[in-house]
Parts: structure tokens; sequence; C-alpha cells
């Protein structure tokens, strides 16, 4: 049977994921993938394309500030609570809506896109990965980010999901190898893996209590799978 997959008009209640971001265990889980996201994000050059963007904008100051950045989402609403994100942290930059199997860019146009959290949602993951191929330039970069089927969250989820319908539950989550194999099916090739997030979704009272079990917990059940990859010139 194939998953229900969430639709844009599912991904609007941006208050409720802000004040997730602010708990601690959010801020734990964005603190987490900002760490192995900088140096990949810090040697970015040229045009930064964040696709499926969301409300918060939780990575785009890890961006070279010579960097013109788009950013782009599926979601009105969304985007509307990134412009206004946007013009704390990046005045000069743009956000568009549009969907992620239909971009509303020039191919060839972006010097790295960078998507998270977002592939694992969309109903034609292949599709999506070819539209991120379309808007790259030959030899950009790519930095993809997925929720880890093999990691402690998806294990969580699998127990909570008959329980509830937010489209959280009802994504299709890899791993890190799965995506790999994705990605290079569209075209990407492979660089550098991580994983991030390697703690359980449990309600600490602190964020330097997660760091304490990512510390101690083995890598590979993180979070969330990471993949830095390019477009072959």
């Amino acid at each position: 049977m194939t998953p229900e997959i969430a639709t844009p008009s599912r991904w609007t209640d941006q208050p409720a994921y802000l004040r997730w971001c602010q708990r601690p265990l959010g801020r734990a889980f964005v603190h987490s993938v900002r760490r192995r996201l900088a140096p990949w994000l810090g040697a970015a050059r040229g045009r930064v394309v964040d696709i499926g963007c969301g409300p918060a904008l939780n990575y785009l100051d890890l961006i070279p500030a010579a960097c013109e950045v788009v950013a782009v989402d599926c979601s009105a609403s969304m985007a509307l609570w990134a412009r206004r994100r946007m013009e704390e942290i990046r005045p000069a930059g743009r956000v568009l809506v549009g969907s992620i199997e239909q971009l509303p860019l020039q191919s060839g146009c972006a010097d790295l896109v960078l998507c998270m959290n977002c592939l694992e949602f969309v109903a034609d993951r292949a599709r999506a990965l070819r539209e991120l191929h379309r808007v790259s330039a030959p030899g950009a970069s790519a930095v993809l980010g997925v929720m880890n089927r093999a990691g402690f969250w998806e294990t969580s989820r699998r127990w909570r999901r008959p329980l509830s319908r937010a489209p959280y539950y009802r994504g299709r989550f890899l791993s890190v190898e799965e995506l790999t194999e994705a990605a290079a099916q569209a075209g990407w090739r492979a660089l550098a893996s991580e994983h991030a997030v390697g703690f359980p979704p449990l309600p600490l009272p602190s964020p330097g209590c997660y760091e304490w079990l990512e510390r101690r917990l083995p890598p590979r059940r993180g979070g969330v799978a990471l993949l830095l990859a390019q477009r072959p010139d």
C-alpha cells in the first residue's frame, strides 16, 4: 500500500512549529543539524537555493554573506513567515512559493541547493530530486537532509503513528544509504554523509541533556541522515 503523503495545505501550522523550535527538544534538534551543516554551507559560493525552507530558515545564517540566497516553499503561508525571517537574517534574500516537484526556477541557476526534511514528505521523490538537479549548475553542490529510517526517531514514530494524523507521521523516512542511492539515480554524485540528532525524541529539561546523550549513543541511530552531493560537470 502506498503511504499517505502530506499535501501543502496540511503544512500551515507555523506557530506550532516555531513553538516546537523554541522547546528544549526543538532547540537541540536544530543545534545538532547546524553543527553538521556548518562546514558544508560555509563553503558555499554564488547562488544558494533553500528548497522546502519552512518558516524558520534555521540554517541560512550558516551561508557566507557574499552568497545570493533564494528560499522556496510549497505553502504560501509558510513563505509569508519565511519572508519575515528572511528580512531579519538576509535582507537581500528572496522567498518564492513553489512545489519541489515543479520549482519556479530557471535551469542551472543554483550553485548550491539545500533541501532539509522535505524529500521524505513528497509524493514523487524521484521527480523532486530530478528538479533539484535541473535547477543546479554543472559542478553545483546539494546538501540534503531527511529523517533517518534507521534512527531513534523512526522507532518512536512507528509507535505513535496510529495515534496521530500529523504530516510528520505520514512521511517516508530514508536511511543515509537509501538517500545516497535515490540521489545517484537523479544524477548526483555523493561526496560525504553524516548523521545528526543522535538522541531519541524525549522530553528532557534542557538542550544540554540531549548533547550528553548524543555523545554516548551510536551516530547511525541519529534522527537525521545528511548527504553532501555534487552535480557532475
